[in-house]
């Protein structure tokens, strides 16, 4: 019972993370771009080390991207973390 509760909340945060990134590519021009030219077949880029490289860059990018909305909505940002901390400790049994 706990391992099946344990595999459900990590099947849940991977689905979250990936709507998330779904969304910024969806959304974000400068996050579709870099995510296009990094995972673009390219000689270089079939390596380790390219992969490497441009999931940096990916990474890079949308660190940036996050941070530059976190400073845009400060006030909501900080709504939205409290929100959670909220139904987080609501919903723990």
């Amino acid at each position: 019972m706990i391992i099946k509760r344990a595999l459900n909340e990590k099947l849940l945060s991977i689905a979250a993370l990936t709507l998330l990134v779904g969304i910024l590519l969806a959304v974000n021009e400068r996050v579709r771009h870099q995510v296009t030219e990094r995972l673009s077949p390219n000689e270089s880029q079939t390596e380790l080390v390219g992969a490497v490289t441009g999931a940096y860059g990916v990474a890079a990018t949308m660190f940036d991207i996050a941070r530059y909305e976190v400073r845009e909505h400060a006030r909501l940002v900080f709504f939205v973390t409290a929100a959670c901390v909220l139904v987080y400790f609501m919903l723990r049994l």
